[in-house]
């Protein structure tokens, strides 16, 4: 659900280094996710107003596509509300919420062909990425720090870019290309921390007394 762009010459730059600065700036890459991440995960809840843009001008169609939506987290547990979806993981089972239908469908994490868990972009670089420090921007005199990872071996994902705030560690956005020419863009509009953790439990009694339809 989440794809992202990433800029050539700073992957190029980092390809062509000398191996010691590699090393380097992979392992600085490397902590800083950790730490993002982590501050994620550790965090009793948080909640992320978002816009996602997809793109493809190799497209027959020239395709443009923006929408709005929201994300709260607690660790690897959230509830998603984005493109008309309403859905809750509450650590084991997928909760999706078909509002108009009256329905609740529920499925196994593992069945789950997206695999999307909110820790998942920012855990990338475990799972089959290289990865390297990018440059530092600015956005409303704060100053970021930009990481790139290069896919190995992905057939749809080329490479991504995330932005991080240097001094929160927050993310601001994230960039995905892929190999048919699509690019999309998941920016972060507002982060709030929560002061306690959300109720990620889904209460069947409620919606069974809605006259809602339980698809399990």
């Amino acid at each position: 659900m989440t794809k992202y762009i990433v800029a050539f010459s700073a992957m190029i730059a980092f390809m062509i280094a000398p191996s010691v600065y590699a090393q380097t700036t992979a392992r600085e890459a490397k902590t800083l996710l950790e730490e993002v991440s982590n501050k994620i995960k550790s965090a009793p809840g948080i909640e992320i107003e978002f816009t996602y843009t997809f793109t493809n001008p190799r497209a027959d169609a020239s395709m443009n596509q923006t929408e709005k939506g929201t994300i709260v987290m607690s660790g690897d547990k959230y509830r998603l509300q984005f493109m008309g979806i309403d859905r809750l993981f509450d650590g084991k089972k997928i909760y999706t919420f078909l509002h108009e239908d009256k329905e609740v469908q529920i499925m196994d994490a593992e069945d789950d062909d997206e695999g999307f868990t909110p820790s998942f972009i920012l855990d990338l670089y475990k799972q089959g990425f290289s990865y390297a420090m990018g440059g530092n921007s600015t956005l409303n005199g704060k100053r970021l720090q930009h990481i790139m990872l290069k896919s190995l071996n992905s057939a749809e994902i080329d490479n991504i870019e995330i932005v991080i705030f240097a001094d929160t560690k927050q993310l601001q956005r994230m960039v995905q290309k892929g190999r048919n020419g699509g690019v999309t863009t998941f920016v972060v509009n507002q982060y709030k921390n929560l002061p306690t953790a959300p109720n990620m439990s889904f209460n069947r009694r409620a919606y069974m007394a809605k006259n809602y339809l339980i698809v399990e």
